[in-house]
Order: C-alpha cells, then sequence, then structure tokens
C-alpha cells in the first residue's frame, strides 16, 4: 500500500517528461554573471527518494541548479512561475515519510510551481545545510517570488507577444527550414552565375532571367519575414548585440535594394545574393563550432603577420636604397618594393625587374643576395611559423570547445540519469 501511494503521489505530481537536450543548447546554458546573483548556496534536492547536493543560483528572475563546481545549469525555475515558498508538511501519502528523520522536514523548503509553466507542475523539496540559512532563504524567496510574480503580471501584450516569437524563432523546424532555403538559394545563385554569366543583355537568356528574378524576389520576401520575427522576438538589445542579426540585415537591405528602382549593378547584386550563405554559419553546430576555433586561432597568430609585415617592410626599405635608381620599376618607392616582395611570398619565383645575371654573364651577386635571404627568412621561417602558430592555436581551441560540450553533455546526462527511477514506467503508466 505504501508503494502504491508513493507511485500516486509522484505520478499525479505533474513531474515534465525527459527531453534529450541538444548539444548546442548546453552552450548556451551557463549561470547568469554572478552580478545578478541573489543567492549562491549549496543545498540538498530530494530526487528519487534521497537527497543531492546540488549548487542552488538564485537571481531576481529564476532559481538555477547547477552541480557544485559547475556553471552549467542542469535545471531552472522561474520565479514568476512559482505558486508557493512553504515549509513541507508529512502526511499519510507522502512520498518522503521514509526520511530517516521526519524532524529534518524543519530544515527543508518546499517549492511549487504552475501547472503549466515551465517546470509543470512539479514541486522541489530542498533541504538547508546549514540551519541559520533557513529563515533567511524562505522569507527571501517568497518575498522575490511575490515581486516577480506581480512584475509578469505588469508584462505588455508586446512583452508577451515576444515570448511567443522567440520561441517560433529558435523552434527547430523554424531553424533547418530556413537554413533550407539559404542553401537552395546559394545553389540557385551558382546556377545562374553558369547560365546566364556575363550576358546580361543576351536577349536569348531573358526567359531564363526572368525566372531567376522571380526566385531571388520571393526569397528576398521570406529574408524578410525571417528577420522581421527575429527582430520582433529579440528586440532591442538583445537583437543590436547580436552580429548575426547585423548580418541579416544587411543581407535583406540589399535584397530589397535590388528589388527597388535604384540601378544597381548586375555584379553588385549577385554578390550580395552569393554572400547570404555565410548565414549558415550560425544554423548548425559543427560549422559554428569551427569559425569559432578558427577565430580563437587568428587572433593568437596576431603577432607572427606582425613579424611578417616588419621583416618585408625592412626589406622593402633596403629594395628602395639599394635598387631604386637601377630598377625603378620595381624599387623607385616603396609600395612598389613591398607589392614586389609580396609577390614573391605568394609564390613567385623571382622579381620580374632584377635580372639574375649581369650583363657581362657573371651571378648578380647583390640582387641574388637580396631576394634568396628574403625567401630564407620569411617564406621558409616566419611563414612556416605562422602556420605552426596558427594549427596549433586551432587545435587548442577545438579541444577546449569539445571539452566544455562534453562536460555540459556529462553534466546532463547525470542529472537525466539520476531522475530515472525502475518505476518511471508504472507511474507513466498510472499518470495516464
Amino acid at each position: 500500500q505504501m508503494l502504491v501511494s508513493i507511485s500516486v503521489k509522484r505520478a499525479f505530481s505533474k513531474k515534465p517528461k525527459e527531453e534529450v537536450v541538444p548539444e548546442e543548447d548546453f552552450l548556451q546554458r551557463v549561470l547568469p554573471p554572478p552580478s545578478q546573483y541573489v543567492e549562491d548556496v549549496n543545498m540538498a534536492l530530494f530526487i528519487n527518494g534521497f537527497f543531492h547536493v546540488r549548487r542552488v543560483i538564485v537571481t531576481e528572475e529564476s532559481i538555477f541548479f547547477s552541480m557544485p563546481g559547475n556553471d552549467d545549469i542542469i535545471d531552472e525555475i522561474p520565479l514568476a512561475e512559482c505558486t508557493e515558498v512553504k515549509i513541507p508538511r508529512m502526511n499519510e501519502a507522502d512520498p518522503f515519510e521514509h526520511i530517516e528523520d521526519g524532524n529534518q522536514y524543519s530544515h527543508c523548503l518546499q517549492i511549487e510551481t504552475e501547472l503549466d509553466g515551465y517546470n509543470a507542475g512539479r514541486y522541489y523539496i530542498l533541504k538547508v545545510l546549514k540551519v541559520d540559512d533557513h529563515d533567511r532563504l524562505l522569507k527571501g524567496l517568497s518575498k522575490l517570488v511575490k515581486v516577480a510574480r506581480q512584475r509578469r503580471l505588469a508584462l505588455s501584450r508586446f512583452q508577451r507577444s515576444q515570448g511567443h516569437m522567440r520561441k517560433i524563432f529558435k523552434s527547430e523546424i523554424f531553424q533547418k527550414v530556413s537554413a533550407l532555403i539559404i542553401f537552395a538559394n546559394f545553389a540557385q545563385s551558382i546556377v545562374e552565375a553558369q547560365l546566364i554569366g556575363a550576358r546580361d543583355n543576351d536577349p536569348s537568356r531573358d526567359g531564363i532571367q526572368d525566372v531567376f528574378e522571380r526566385v531571388n524576389t520571393a526569397v528576398a520576401l521570406i529574408f524578410l519575414v525571417e528577420l522581421t520575427i527575429n527582430a520582433y522576438g529579440y528586440w532591442f538589445q538583445p537583437f543590436i548585440r547580436n552580429p548575426w542579426s547585423w548580418l541579416d540585415m544587411f543581407v535583406v537591405a540589399t535584397s530589397l535594394l535590388a528589388l527597388g528602382p535604384l540601378r544597381i549593378p548586375t555584379s553588385v547584386i549577385r554578390f550580395m545574393r552569393a554572400i547570404r550563405i555565410i548565414r549558415l554559419f550560425n544554423r548548425f553546430t559543427n560549422l559554428r563550432k569551427l569559425i569559432t576555433a578558427l577565430t580563437l586561432s587568428i587572433l593568437p597568430m596576431f603577432n607572427a603577420f606582425m613579424l611578417f609585415l616588419l621583416i618585408s617592410s625592412i626589406y622593402a626599405i633596403m629594395g628602395v636604397s639599394i635598387f631604386g635608381h637601377d630598377y625603378p620599376e620595381d624599387f623607385m618607392v616603396f609600395d612598389r618594393a613591398f607589392l614586389a616582395l609580396f609577390r614573391i611570398t605568394a609564390g613567385d619565383t623571382w622579381v620580374p625587374s632584377l635580372p639574375v645575371l649581369r650583363d657581362d654573364g657573371s651571378l648578380n651577386w647583390r640582387g641574388a643576395a637580396f631576394v634568396i635571404s628574403y625567401i630564407m627568412v620569411v617564406n621558409w621561417i616566419i611563414l612556416q611559423v605562422s602556420v605552426a602558430v596558427l594549427l596549433d592555436n586551432f587545435i587548442n581551441a577545438s579541444h577546449r570547445i569539445n571539452e566544455e560540450s562534453r562536460k555540459s553533455k556529462q553534466t546532463g546526462m547525470q542529472v537525466r540519469n539520476e531522475d530515472r527511477s525502475p518505476l518511471n514506467p508504472l507511474l507513466s503508466l498510472l499518470s495516464r
């Protein structure tokens, strides 16, 4: 009978179904900055008949749970959806009655949530690790819940509708359809460049070009709708501070200008359409990881790049001083000399105007020593060091990103495993 009472109690507690959180969501679910903390304490959370120590972070908006010493969020309770914070009481069907000491309820807090909220009516039992913290946390949480619920009631219709728009924009279906449209438009740009190319005024291509123009018009309008949903849901600061939003605005603005009365060169319009594919970087996790790792690895090699510019500039000044009068084609001024040396760095074997042999057939030792020393210093040493620095930082950045992803995934799996119980199939059946 006790087992059945426990099962019924847990079955009707409306604990939300577990869902596998995608890896990219874990990378974003980290604790807010410490400046927003109201409380940061370790408490014992009741899970499947036992208390487990968790780090509890309280802000003015939510209660966050994480593993001790970890910044990854494993659960969250929006304060505005809390119905009551109280001291739990024992009753005949209480699933917590088998705790070794019933008096420990005086050191516990029970947080109840709304049935149709984020936590689906689940209630949480928390036990303080320090007795002195109990009354302070009870009063503090009760006050924060009251303020948060009053604040939610004061929300305008605009803010409520923003939440719905954010859910639509972040949905998996919306993101996949958007990525598919971007990729299809890029493929269409390739086909257009192949079939039409630079023959814009060819009458035989008018029919095909009209089809492409209609497709581009439809895609531009779709992108405008997507940008509108994004801007409406995240307006103002979250939208403006996101660099991907600026890229979206740039792409949509150029697409709309191409449809308007302004006479924009066809080559510019096609270029603007082609760069739409960059928006895919924000749609795929692995691609975004690659771009992030590459960005993190480019910044540390800035010193190697500056060293390359310094050495090349020194050689360019030497070239102007030594060969400026004899070979003005490449060494008359600094910019010519620098460009001639950069061509060697890019793959040219020699400076065109600098002869290898003199008029009498002997080797031009001065020019040969100049070019060979430049190739040895810049091409063989500095560039190789730059590639090594880039590769090393890229590998380290990739390992760091993968390690953060692995830790986040392990944390999520650990929490889901702790929430599992052998009685879950029975409880699911009884809750139907």
